[in-house]
């Protein structure tokens, strides 16, 4: 069930917000999946010897100290709140080190004011001084899962009678306030529109501006699917920065057209992160099926992870150390099991039987590209095939999480050219041209359309394509090409 929003606003009523289902368990033995009640702020440490003491004044437009302002810590709740003296000093008393933030206000008369602060573990933390500006004509807070909006776009619309709405002003939410300093137009219909990539708003806030001060009061956002990503490592470390992408987009090969294309080491060009969170712009419930990967490249592992409406969560994915040996099916599309020999980087050579089973050794667990370095073709037998560092379009990937997880070679519409020279196939209208270096076998890098081709030599001349020994190209499956 989708989370319910409500508003806190002229006195609105509130609705019941709708249960979540419970979360499911982790993808993964070791993985570990949690809500994070709190969003994205972290707990307060343990607790210290003696508290923390935050000293400082608060002073108006002026430069004046600013006498009963209040100063409050915030979040994380429960907050506590003190006023300032004459000379508009403050303190306050932290029982445990962490993140805190606070704010500064005086009631109507000034904008209020919203530093983060961090307590150390030992000692008090430096002064802490608020310099508190003119209120604004309209200004209001904004939350997300009742913790402060850390950034976003206010945007202040009129309406005209067809309910469009045009811009009038706009500003900026930080850390939960905003504040509209110039006077809106009078006696017409106005709307706040609130964007961040935090979360969404059901639907406008609508006012009209008197003349006077507006406060708007809380604005709930509803939180985007959002999930919060931290990988162990082999050796026991976290990984400083994880990356994430869709999975079907990771590719073992280079491509290199197309709106979909990835990079050299075939992952993800969309990125789905910032800072390890991961957030998908979508206003309800997702499934979606993750590549994660850190900064070095090095790991990547694929997951199935549920994203919730309204609701940050934290998924700790664990690479579990090798040296793992896996066992897979190699097949083409069709499912028809492929001959080969197959080797990974940091692992020895691996052949498939009859059936196209082979058993891989890798070094850890996670996704992985294996090569192709032969293939079997029954009239020809073994067939090398030389690899590319620039070019592995003969790979496939292997997922040592996942025992279900095909290993698929699609062949049909590839022509696999047997030479020891070079040479150049062309379309039998001599619009596709591609050359062959010397070598025993190469795999061509896309799928060609079925029907009539030539090869020739590779010093023909462009006006003689025609020139060429004709061939088929099969629809289905490998064409295998001998021009040795």
């Amino acid at each position: 069930m989708g989370a319910v929003l409500w508003y806190v606003y002229s006195g609105a009523g509130s609705r019941e917000r709708a249960r979540r289902p419970p979360a499911p368990a982790a993808a993964r033995p070791g993985d570990r999946l949690r809500a994070l009640p709190q969003g994205d702020w972290p707990e307060p440490g343990p607790e210290r010897p003696e508290p923390a003491r935050l000293h400082g004044r608060v002073f108006n437009v002026l430069g004046e100290p600013v006498y009963r302002a209040e100063v409050a810590v915030l979040w994380p709740k429960p907050y506590q709140l003190t006023f300032t003296g004459g000379d508009g000093s403050y303190e306050l008393r932290f029982e445990r080190p962490g993140r805190y933030l606070l704010e500064a206000r005086l009631t109507l008369d000034l904008a209020r004011s919203r530093p983060i602060v961090e307590i150390p573990a030992e000692g008090d933390p430096s002064p802490l001084d608020f310099h508190l500006e003119a209120a604004g004509t309209v200004f209001g807070e904004a939350a997300v899962e009742q913790a402060p909006l850390r950034r976003g776009a206010v945007d202040m619309e009129f309406i005209d009678l067809f309910g469009d709405g045009h811009w009038a002003q706009d500003t900026e939410c930080e850390n939960g306030v905003f504040s509209f300093y110039w006077k809106p137009p009078r006696d017409v219909p106005l709307r706040i529109v609130i964007r961040s990539l935090e979360g969404f708003m059901e639907k406008p806030v609508e006012f009209r501006y008197d003349g006077g001060r507006i406060d708007l009061g809380r604005i709930h956002l509803t939180r985007y699917p959002t999930l919060r990503v931290r990988m162990r490592l082999p050796g026991g470390k976290y990984a400083a920065q994880v990356y994430a992408g869709y999975a079907r987009d990771l590719r073992p090969e280079l491509r290199i057209l197309g709106e979909d294309a990835v990079d050299d080491d075939g992952l993800p060009t969309e990125l789905l992160t910032e800072n390890s969170h991961v957030l998908i712009r979508k206003k309800h419930h997702v499934t979606e099926r993750l590549v994660f990967w850190d900064e070095s490249q090095r790991y990547r592992v694929i997951r199935d992870v549920e994203l919730l409406v309204d609701q940050m969560r934290e998924l700790e994915v664990v690479v579990r150390p090798g040296p793992i040996t896996v066992r897979r099916r190699l097949t083409d599309e069709h499912g028809r099991p492929l001959r080969a020999r197959v080797a990974h980087d940091s692992g020895p050579p691996a052949e498939t039987d009859a059936e196209g089973f082979f058993a891989a050794a890798v070094p850890h667990a996670g996704a992985f590209t294996m090569h192709l370095t032969a293939l079997h073709d029954p009239d020809l037998g073994w067939i090398p095939l030389p690899r590319s560092p620039r070019r592995p379009w003969n790979a496939f990937l292997i997922d040592t999480d996942d025992p279900r997880s095909a290993c698929t070679l699609p062949l049909d519409g590839h022509l696999l050219v047997v030479t020891k020279t070079p040479v150049v196939i062309t379309t039998d209208d001599g619009r596709f041209r591609w050359r062959v270096e010397a070598g025993t076998g190469a795999l061509t890098p896309i799928a060609l359309e079925a029907g009539r081709y030539r090869w020739s030599e590779s010093d023909i001349r462009s006006d003689e394509w025609d020139q060429g020994t004709p061939f088929d190209m099969a629809k289905s499956g490998l064409t295998v090409l001998d021009v040795r």
